[in-house]
């Protein structure tokens, strides 16, 4: 059995929460660069209809250490969102700032969200953006 067969999928998440963050459910998509699927990743995520903003839930095999390791130039700056603790960062190949991640741990790795500024005249920080979708998203993680 492939490892991220094991993993929660984002995909399960209902239409009505994604519109709650105004991402257009009918636009989802849950390619992995181009690709249907990548081993040790689920995602699932679009535009915000303001497009204005990236959106993204995954669900990794990669743990929270795996991460700090990775992204070892970045600040992670503890969060709490709905009594589940976690990680904000932007990734150290955001010279521009305007991605941000927030990280959670899982039994099999690790949840993300993930925003992508797209319009760079808005006024709301890639970070604020996150901390938005995480207070409707996180509640929905498995634990």
């Amino acid at each position: 059995m492939e490892f991220s067969a094991a993993l929660w999928d984002p995909r399960e998440i209902d239409p009505d929460v994604w519109q709650q963050v105004d991402v257009d459910p009918s636009m989802l998509s849950t390619d992995i660069a181009g690709r249907p699927d990548a081993a040790g990743f689920k995602r699932c995520g679009g535009i915000d209809r303001p497009r204005a903003y990236a959106i993204d839930v995954w669900s990794q095999r990669y743990t929270l250490d795996d991460f700090r390791r990775k992204e070892s130039a970045a600040e992670f700056v503890p969060v709490t969102i709905a009594d589940r603790a976690g990680f904000r960062f932007r990734p150290r190949s955001d010279h521009s700032g305007d991605q941000c991640s927030l990280i959670f741990p899982a039994v099999h790795g690790s949840y993300s969200i993930s925003v992508l500024r797209l319009d760079p005249h808005s006024p709301v920080a890639p970070a604020d953006r996150a901390i938005e979708v995480a207070q409707v998203m996180v509640p929905l993680l498995p634990d």
